[in-house]
């Protein structure tokens, strides 16, 4: 992970950002209790990096990418459509799109995906949790065999949402090299 780091540090460099390692601090006692209550005590190359690396402050990369401290991503993650809603499915957002689509990590596989701002949401007429037909492509709209809405579990989400990476480390060490030109181009509808 400190290799990736590395990495990332010079890409902030490279994009502008004084003093970069001012910006990846370890998590104070306060902050892991936090992150600890959000996600769990389990370790995971997801967690060390929260706790050792802690983005603070950063800029958006070039990507359209805005990494989350942790006292951010918890609000993001208690607060905030769709994260709010993610979470109930071992999803958590950790970063932020330039149109506010969350980049996530989904805790029982450890693969990131990207989730448009819209395709969770609460259905007025029924108030249950639904996902957003409409931001869902065709062809997966069609395997579920319904009209309307979709109903919204894990393995709902998992299908409707854009994979990324299979892990946490391989997103890092793409976006330290450079490898994503606008993650929102990745979302397909």
């Amino acid at each position: 992970m400190k290799s990736i780091v590395k990495k990332l540090m010079d890409t902030y460099k490279k994009e502008g950002l004084k003093s970069p390692e001012q910006h990846f601090i370890k998590a104070a006692d306060t902050e892991k209790e936090m992150l600890f209550q959000l996600l769990g005590k389990e370790h995971n190359d997801f967690v060390d990096f929260y706790l050792n690396y802690q983005p603070t402050d950063l800029p958006r990369l070039a990507c359209n990418c805005t990494f989350l401290d942790i006292k951010a991503m918890v609000e993001e993650n208690t607060d905030f459509e769709p994260a709010c809603y993610l979470r109930e499915c071992g999803i958590y957002t950790f970063a932020l799109t330039i149109g506010g689509h969350a980049i996530c990590i989904d805790s029982n596989s450890g693969s990131i995906y990207i989730c448009d701002h819209g395709l969770v949401m609460q259905d007025f007429d029924t108030d249950a949790i639904v996902i957003n037909s409409g931001l869902v492509s065709c062809d997966v709209y069609d395997s579920f065999h319904i009209s309307g809405e979709i109903p919204f579990n894990y393995d709902n989400i998992i299908i409707c949402m854009d994979k990324i990476e299979n892990s946490f480390l391989t997103f890092m060490e793409n976006i330290a090299d450079g490898n994503y030109t606008d993650l929102e181009k990745l979302i397909t509808y």
